[in-house]
């Protein structure tokens, strides 16, 4: 990350989770891009800033770093390669290059949180994180059990969702995973690095009232009864400014029909994608798409400029469409 950027951030971290107090009630996070390397670390560090337990992963088959052309990219494996290492063998091969670029400060930031890039498809989700403890934000991570995933591009997001219909959710414990298009380069990572803590705190924020009805033993039990109450709410927690150049009930079911999930692989508590449209003017659950895994429930938003004001904490993405599914770990 370059020094503009890194003021930018350091700017965002007194502006976003300073006051929150350690010790109160505290949703788990996952942050996920390709790599680990930008847009999910640096969700990753503001996450811990705010004191909010955090892990981070990528989604790719390899980190990909750019390299001298774009036809040379550097290349590691995940989670054998530290972040340390990244940075020594690119100082040694053109250190006035990659501090250019900002490689070397978004590295050295990165050894600052974590030994190194974790892909996501091969974290046992539940395995107990205990070679981490040294890891920021690894306080209230040590079950390896996250409350919400965030994705920074759909690819990551599809991956993710893709993954977790596979693994056949072995804990029957409820996740969200909401997807936030963030450009990957130094500067809309740290934009959207505050973007996720003006998230994180107002999903914490339900989480905490709801958590104060139902009774802490059952919220922090994580089942689907004693988070149900939160999870109907947590659409009221986002209304992501997106473009209206795409009609959400078609790219719908284009996506339906692309991944062809059986539905018994999802679960059977929810049956439905409602697109909702609170706040726009426009009526709420539009329409209801036939054919779609049972399990899975995706909100999307389009809004006018006078929602975009009031949503004044929620940044424009580039992107025409922001997801969100509760699905089974």
């Amino acid at each position: 990350m370059d020094d503009a950027a890194a003021s930018v951030s350091a700017a965002g971290a007194s502006q976003n989770g300073q006051n929150s107090d350690p010790g109160a009630f505290k949703l788990k996070f996952c942050t996920v891009c390709a790599s680990n390397q930008n847009r999910s670390m640096e969700g990753h560090l503001r996450l811990a800033q705010a004191n909010y337990p955090v892990i981070s992963f990528g989604t790719g088959s390899l980190v990909r770093l750019p390299g001298p052309t774009i036809s040379q990219p550097n290349v590691y494996k995940f989670n054998d390669t530290s972040y340390d290492s990244i940075y020594r063998e690119l100082e040694a091969k053109d250190p006035r290059l990659y501090r250019a670029n900002g490689l070397l400060n978004m590295l050295g930031r990165n050894r600052g949180i974590k030994w190194g890039p974790e892909r996501w498809q091969d974290w046992q989700v539940g395995m107990p994180r205990t070679t981490h403890e040294k890891d920021r934000g690894s306080e209230g991570m040590e079950g390896g059990v996250a409350d919400i995933v965030i994705t920074c591009e759909e690819r990551c997001w599809d991956a993710v969702i893709d993954d977790l219909l596979n693994r056949g959710s072995p804990l029957n414990r409820p996740v969200h995973v909401i997807n936030i298009d963030i450009k990957d380069n130094h500067e809309e990572a740290s934009i959207g690095g505050g973007a996720i803590v003006d998230l994180a705190d107002s999903l914490n924020k339900i989480a905490a009232e709801e958590r104060e009805k139902i009774g802490a033993a059952a919220f922090d039990s994580g089942s689907g009864s004693g988070r149900s109450g939160f999870d109907e709410r947590v659409p009221d927690a986002w209304i992501w400014v997106v473009s209206i150049d795409i009609d959400l009930a078609q790219a719908a079911a284009r996506r339906t029909e692309k991944k062809n999930v059986p539905p018994q692989k999802a679960t059977p508590s929810l049956a439905s994608y409602d697109w909702l449209a609170p706040a726009t003017g426009g009526p709420p659950n539009p329409s209801r798409q036939k054919g779609v895994p049972v399990g899975c429930a995706f909100h999307a938003v389009t809004t006018a400029p006078t929602v975009a004001r009031r949503t004044r904490q929620f940044l424009v993405f580039r992107r025409s469409l922001n997801l969100h599914v509760v699905i089974q770990t």
